[in-house]
């Protein structure tokens, strides 16, 4: 996979969290596509490459993050 990155910058094989998924389920950690299966109001805990932050003047000190696994994309709150 590095050779893939170094010389395109690009990678057309597996995901980089699928390197390490086996150790994050052994820390309860849940994939993107598994969110869904989440009950409502309860905390999980997620993984992955952040494709998007957002700490916006009016989000009381809460980090908005978008993530990205091998199964998709979560959004997800992180507080400090």
């Amino acid at each position: 996979m590095l050779a893939d990155f170094r010389g395109t910058g690009l990678s057309t094989g597996a995901h980089p969290m699928s390197f390490v998924r086996e150790r994050l389920r052994d820390h309860d950690v849940v994939t993107a596509a598994q969110l869904m299966g989440v009950p409502h109001g309860r905390t999980a805990r997620v993984a992955g490459n952040v494709i998007v932050r957002q700490r916006p003047r009016t989000g009381k000190g809460f980090v908005f993050l978008t993530i990205d696994d091998e199964t998709g994309v979560a959004n997800s709150i992180a507080t400090q």
